[in-house]
């Protein structure tokens, strides 16, 4: 809560920033597909979120004893690990509803926030990458040639100075959110695994883990488009005419990288999705054994993942302590 009310803080500092950036850019060719691909995005994923959770509730209502089961009977069948401890009363029945209702919201909220966020800085490092590969001058007009490429490391700049900025308070709300999916991902998995559970339960963890699987990697690989972006020119300008200008520009890709990070422990990239498939597959086997260092060189990040993965799965099972 603390964090939101920081990004709250900082977030008009952070617009006017972006809006500099994108009247700098002006210039450059727009990609007009950009809005129609964010609004896509949240539809699907609010509509399938939406569906989520009123399957869930269907089958909280099923377990509950179908229309023999009144509002009442079902909170505290829903929340009877609470009502343990404290006295079932129409309030806090009524809370804990409201507070499972805003925090669905909010853990959606999260991920597609991420997605557009990310999505639309990505944009701005298309929009330079197809200055770099449509709009080079030739390199026979020496004094041009060095200015545009002057130009283009500016305004390349501005924008990894705006990324930075963006991680500097984002980066605490990308590590939550990750966790939290990977988290949920591994309690769903464990609903799969218990056989005990009804066939509708089955079937609601079975559409749920699918969910949160593709939710999560569309998290991962809208945040890892960043740091891709920003190194494409590279893939252009290795090619080119030599001079002062453009190598300074290829030393700064190459030296500086640029992407969004997970609480500054590590950039978030495409490798990540290993790391989540290596977890599940060690879940689906029934062990807890971590061996992701068969695929990547032993890294403080790499480290930090194993520690972060096994740290839900003792999670997961005391989850299932407590409701057994």
């Amino acid at each position: 809560m603390c964090w939101c009310l920081y990004i709250t803080l900082k977030w008009p500092e952070i617009m006017k920033e972006w809006t500099t950036v994108d009247d700098l850019l002006q210039r450059y060719r727009p990609r007009p597909k950009m809005q129609s691909k964010i609004r896509r995005t949240t539809y699907i994923l609010v509509t399938i979120a939406i569906i989520e959770h009123a399957y869930y509730q269907l089958i909280v209502h099923i377990n509950c004893g179908g229309s023999r089961c009144g509002f009442y009977e079902q909170v505290e069948s829903q929340y009877f690990i609470y009502f343990r401890y404290f006295t079932h009363t129409r309030v806090r029945g009524l809370y804990l509803m409201l507070t499972n209702v805003l925090c669905t919201f909010a853990w959606t909220f999260a991920d597609i926030f991420l997605i557009i966020i990310s999505t639309a800085l990505a944009e701005q490092f298309k929009l330079i990458t197809d200055r770099v590969k449509l709009s080079t001058p030739s390199a026979e007009s020496k004094i041009v040639y060095e200015s545009f490429w002057g130009d283009v490391q500016e305004d390349y700049t501005k924008v990894t100075i705006l990324c930075k900025k963006l991680d500097e308070i984002l980066s605490k709300i990308i590590f939550i959110a990750i966790a939290n999916d990977i988290y949920s991902i591994c309690s769903q998995l464990f609903a799969i695994f218990e056989w005990q559970y009804s066939m509708y339960h089955q079937y609601y963890a079975l559409f749920s883990v699918s969910f949160l699987i593709g939710r999560t990697i569309l998290v991962i690989l809208s945040l890892a488009e960043v740091n891709e972006e920003s190194r494409r020119p590279l893939l252009y300008m290795l090619h080119l005419p030599e001079c002062v200008l453009l190598q300074r520009f290829i030393q700064q890709i190459c030296v500086d990288p640029v992407g969004l990070t997970a609480f500054k422990l590590f950039y978030v990239k495409r490798d990540k999705l290993i790391v989540l498939n290596a977890f599940i597959e060690q879940l689906r086997y029934g062990t807890t054994s971590y061996t992701c260092f068969n695929i990547f060189t032993i890294k403080r990040s790499n480290l930090l993942a194993t520690f972060t993965v096994l740290l839900t799965y003792y999670l997961v099972l005391l989850q299932q302590t407590l409701y057994n």
